[in-house]
C-alpha cells in the first residue's frame, strides 16, 4: 500500500504532499502467491491522515489482511479495518527496493506517467 499526488506543476508553489494543485490517492495492489499483481485499487482520498487511511481501509480493504506499506504514519491506521500492518522504513536510494512494495511503486510510477 502506498500515496501518491497527482496533478500539475506550478511554478513556486508547494510540491508532493500537501500540494493544493495536487489529488491524494491511495493505492493498494493485491499479490498472489508468488508475489504477482492480481488486483489494484487506487481511490482518491481527502488528505494522508490516519483518520482519512482508516476510513479508507474500512471501506476497501478485506478485514484480517496483511497490508506492507513504506511506514507512513497513518498508514497504521488501516488496524481500523482489522488489517494487520507492517511499515517498512528505508532512507531511500537502491537499498531502499523491497519486493513487498515493487508492485505498488511500478504502479504509481505508471500512473504518474500518464498525468
Amino acid at each position: 500500500m502506498a500515496v501518491t499526488c497527482i496533478g500539475g506543476e506550478h511554478r513556486g508553489g508547494k510540491r508532493g504532499r500537501g500540494s493544493p494543485n495536487k489529488t491524494p490517492f491511495a493505492v493498494a495492489v493485491s499479490v498472489n502467491e508468488k508475489e504477482r499483481p492480481i488486483a489494484i485499487n487506487i481511490n482518491v482520498v481527502n488528505g494522508f491522515s490516519s483518520k482519512e487511511i482508516a476510513k479508507w481501509a474500512v471501506r476497501h480493504l478485506d478485514a484480517d489482511r496483511l497490508v506492507v506499506s513504506d511506514g507512513l504514519t497513518c498508514f497504521a491506521a488501516v488496524s481500523d479495518a482489522g488489517c494487520q500492518h507492517i511499515g517498512i522504513v528505508t532512507n531511500g536510494g537502491p537499498g531502499s527496493v523491497s519486493l513487498e512494495t515493487t508492485w505498488v511503486n511500478t504502479i504509481i510510477s505508471h500512473v504518474n506517467k500518464v498525468y
